[in-house]
């Protein structure tokens, strides 16, 4: 997913996108909550007996979220809430993951940043800063998460 020009400036945060990424394709995954087609339903009808109004080849659709995949998104969604601070960093984060999923290629910075560009406040202005504020964001996660293991079983003195 990352070119190697574009690779981040610690090789510690690609399992950490993948698994954001992954969380984001789960979201993706899930039933949507409200169902739009229900507002909108038209009798079948047709005007002329030779015209067919089905499509002409099947409609690929994505498969449902696994209970795995759906435990992994709520630990993603907890481990970004948990671990970063600044709400703008969980939108940042959350955004790239989001512009990532489902993609062979790297994610869209530069669609993000223009964005973010005008919702103001504390968001970066251009894709480089979008970018190295996202790789923060993920180095705080690695930190937190480093942290968590350490103080785990903390050393007794003495």
């Amino acid at each position: 997913m990352w070119s190697s020009s574009r690779r981040p400036v610690d090789e510690r945060l690609i399992p950490y996108h993948y698994f954001l990424v992954e969380a984001a394709e789960t979201e993706r995954r899930l039933p949507k909550a409200i169902n739009l087609t229900l507002k909108t339903l038209w009798p079948e009808t047709a005007s002329e007996r030779n015209i067919d109004y089905k499509p002409e080849r099947t409609v690929v659709t994505l498969c449902k979220a696994t209970n795995k995949k759906v435990d992994a998104h709520s630990r993603a969604l907890e481990l970004v809430i948990n671990s970063i601070a600044d709400p703008t960093d969980w939108r940042i984060v959350w955004a790239v993951a989001q512009s990532a999923a489902l993609r062979e290629r790297r994610p869209k910075f530069k669609k993000l940043a223009h964005k973010f560009k005008g919702m103001g406040g504390s968001y970066p202005k251009g894709w480089r800063g979008l970018k190295k504020r996202y790789e923060e964001a993920l180095l705080s996660i690695l930190y937190a998460q480093q942290y968590k293991r350490s103080s785990k079983f903390p050393k007794v003195a003495g």
